[in-house]
């Protein structure tokens, strides 16, 4: 297989990865909204919440079988370069020096691309999670002051009917 057959191929595995990651970065976006927005302490807030988690597992399983036939082909390529990893940051830059034709150079791009992509994903994800760190320390907090509710109630509450048996002294 000609090096460039290869590259293009590599760019259309790359190519329909980005797609699934953009699906991926929407997702999260709106995964962030519902928390910033406090929708969660609603029941319809929660479905829609876990319905867009189910959304992006369903993406991320579809991204892992694409990578599986990319990484076939990174190892190919690697071997053809003469390089001992098949990381795609070194097929880059080893088909810049090797072969700096435009899919290489399209690859690059395409990869830094992806790599943009997914810092933004994180970056997301790393703001919902503290926002639902921020609604579960709020949850608890309401669930401690219930209980003590509870409690205080309890206290100012006759006991009840004894269960046990009685014992009556017949010495007076």
């Amino acid at each position: 297989m000609m090096l460039e057959e290869t590259i293009a191929q590599l760019l259309r595995h790359y190519g329909e990865e980005l797609a699934h990651y953009r699906e991926i970065h929407a997702l999260a976006a709106m995964q962030q909204q519902l928390c910033a927005r406090g929708e969660l302490s609603k029941a319809a807030g929660r479905r829609k919440f876990d319905g867009l988690l189910s959304r992006r597992r369903q993406e991320i399983a579809l991204i892992a079988d694409k990578v599986q036939g990319r990484e076939k082909i990174e190892v190919s390529l690697a071997q053809h370069l003469g390089l001992t990893s098949p990381h795609a940051a070194f097929l880059a830059a080893s088909l810049h020096a090797a072969a700096p034709c435009a899919p290489a150079l399209r690859l690059t791009a395409l990869l830094q691309q992806l790599t943009a992509l997914l810092q933004q994903i994180s970056a997301l994800d790393r703001q919902s999670a503290q926002h639902l760190r921020a609604a579960r320390e709020q949850l608890e907090l309401e669930m401690e002051r219930l209980r003590g509710w509870k409690r205080a109630k309890g206290a100012y509450r006759p006991a009840g009917r004894q269960k046990e048996g009685y014992f009556v002294e017949q010495n007076r």
